[in-house]
């Protein structure tokens, strides 16, 4: 999600690369990347396009729920581990950068 939020947008076999240049310890196999988008995607942190038989991912900034309704989703405590885990890294990157400045 980080790397979503960092670019505007990403093709599939950019945000693999990008995944791959992380250290070690922080990188996911092929089958975490699909099931982490498949599981973003259904909460609708994600949005998938396809154009010209590119398919590309950006943040979904206007997260709602499926009924239509205003208010932005709550987390979901039954999310896959991966999607937590991404999650909880945001989280306490910003915490670390908030005590910073």
């Amino acid at each position: 999600m980080r790397l979503l939020l960092r670019h505007a947008e990403l093709t599939l076999p950019d945000l693999r690369k990008a995944l791959d240049a992380l250290p070690e310890g922080e990188r996911l196999t092929s089958d975490e990347i699909d099931n982490a988008i498949k599981v973003l995607i259904e909460q609708n942190w994600l949005i998938r396009l396809e154009a010209n038989d590119v398919v590309s991912y950006k943040a979904n900034f206007q997260r709602k729920t499926g009924s239509g309704s205003e208010k932005p989703a709550p987390r979901r405590r039954n999310a896959s581990p991966v999607a937590r885990g991404v999650w909880e890294a945001l989280e306490a990157k910003d915490k670390n950068e908030l005590r910073q400045d």
